[in-house]
């Protein structure tokens, strides 16, 4: 792994219309920001969203944050503009609304041809079908050569409502869309978001009521990261801290994959593709030695990124 890569535990949408939540999420502890011009930002008010997303964007002073546009879908009034205007501000990303082809992904990397190098395409995998066949093509196309696309986000809430699936409990009716936006993405090489949560804490709820939401978010997040999800998209910034500390490696893990890589590193098992592991069991190269090299680094990289968010403030 690049000592750079963008950690992604938590990513929040903002409203583009908002300038006041945009500047409060640039100062927040979320790893990335989505200014959303899609579903957050109603119809008469879109352009003026778009303008405050661009500036926004032109403005700079990111810190740590990985910075995302949402478009809206170009088969709207509002979208080709949208990935027009984006594409030439140059955030780090802009995530695609609504895909349900390869074709309509193509589309979206066509009129990202004006952009800078370091903008990335992020795909939203949320129709039925996209999930009916179309993904894994989808997701191949991060496998070409040179190609932006990067990242699937899971969209809970528009493939429950084309399934008329119910908001059910440890979300039953989606998990097998779960689990295909994750294998996608894991054999291409692609991150994966996982979907909102759509309740938070608040002081107009009650304290019982908090509880019960935070209890359930906090299981929502644990889902996920089963599941083999990078991070989860946020609605809130009450959110952010439950997230980020559910999508990092624990204390145990950093510390058990550090002696897996320092076991391969000794004198008699350099280049070796199976150890013996000291606690039972045999170690694999290609397996073992890969995620330890990768927990570690992802714990190195948020260390990173918590210093600079701590010398920010």
């Amino acid at each position: 792994m690049s000592d750079n890569f963008p950690i992604l535990r938590s990513v929040m949408y903002v409203p583009g219309t908002d300038p006041q939540k945009i500047l409060k999420a640039l100062l927040s502890e979320a790893d990335g920001v989505i200014l959303d011009l899609e579903d957050s930002t109603a119809p008469n008010s879109k352009v003026a969203g778009r303008g405050h997303v661009v500036e926004a964007i032109n403005r700079g002073n990111f810190g740590h944050h990985t910075i995302i546009v949402r478009c809206n879908a170009l088969d709207t009034e509002w979208g080709a503009e949208d990935l027009r205007q984006a594409a030439g501000a140059g955030p780090h990303a802009i995530l695609a609304p609504k895909v349900n082809t390869e074709r309509d992904v193509r589309a979206y990397l066509a009129g990202m041809k004006a952009a800078p190098p370091h903008t990335e395409l992020w795909v939203m995998a949320e129709t039925v079908a996209c999930f009916n066949g179309n993904l894994p093509r989808i997701a191949a196309i991060g496998s070409e050569p040179s190609s932006r696309l990067t990242t699937l986000v899971f969209g809970a809430n528009d493939i429950r409502k084309e399934m008329r699936a119910l908001d059910a409990p440890r979300r039953e009716p989606l998990q097998y869309a779960l689990a295909q936006t994750v294998i996608a993405a894991r054999d291409n090489k692609l991150q994966a978001l996982d979907g909102v949560f759509n309740k938070f804490v608040g002081k107009d709820k009650s304290e019982d009521e908090n509880k019960a939401i935070a209890a359930e978010f906090e299981a929502e997040c644990k889902q996920g990261h089963a599941f083999g999800f990078d991070g989860k998209t946020l609605i809130h910034p009450t959110q952010i801290h439950t997230a980020n500390e559910i999508f990092r490696p624990s204390a145990h893990e950093v510390s058990r994959d550090q002696k897996i890589i320092d076991i391969f590193d000794l004198p008699g098992n350099i280049g070796k593709g199976v150890v013996a592991a000291p606690w039972g069991g045999m170690l694999e190269a290609p397996i073992h030695l890969a995620q330890a090299k990768r927990t570690v680094a992802i714990n190195r990289r948020i260390q990173e990124i918590e210093s600079l968010a701590r010398s920010a403030h």
